[in-house]
């Protein structure tokens, strides 16, 4: 069995937004200094549940502090992300981190988060479903070639490549 530890960035009592995201930058340190296999900053959006906007930024600066620890997403919210962009993101910090990333990714569930980002939260099961396809041709193939109802793209090269080997 593997140990991990997710990480919300949540403000229960009133600390800085800037100490919030310190401790939590630390606490994910640490965990590879107390044996634990991997790491999982989740996303999410205007909210005090978490203020991690961008897992890929908090796992970057961890990346650079660490050696062994897995640093994965808890999730990506891809309907949120533009794929292209996701793809480019998590390759880049997979050649960073030497090969450590487990990329989770999933459709999101608060209603208020895709407000705000003018999404309609119906269509969130065929823009997960689609940006899948994307990513993992992004990866599996370097060029993307993908005509959907949310996306569309013809001969896409899409760079870096991630470090490990896609499934």
């Amino acid at each position: 069995m593997r140990f991990g530890m997710l990480h919300l960035f949540e403000n229960p009592i009133e600390k800085s937004e800037h100490q919030v995201v310190t401790e939590q930058l630390e606490l994910m340190v640490a965990a590879e200094e107390y044996g634990f296999d991997s790491i999982w900053p989740a996303e999410h959006h205007f909210t005090e549940y978490g203020y991690c906007a961008s897992p890929a930024l908090s796992l970057a600066a961890v990346a650079s502090v660490t050696k062994q620890i897995r640093l994965g997403t808890g999730v990506v919210i891809l309907p949120m992300n533009h794929p292209l962009r996701v793809a480019e993101d998590y390759a880049f910090l997979d050649l960073l981190s030497d090969g450590r990333v487990e990329f989770g990714m999933g459709r999101g569930y608060q209603p208020l988060e895709f407000q705000r980002y003018g999404i309609d939260q119906t269509t969130t099961r065929k823009r997960f479903e689609e940006c899948v396809d994307i990513i993992r041709m992004a990866w599996n193939d370097g060029v993307v070639d993908f005509h959907g109802e949310f996306y569309d793209f013809t001969d896409v090269p899409v760079r870096p490549s991630p470090l490990q080997r896609q499934g």
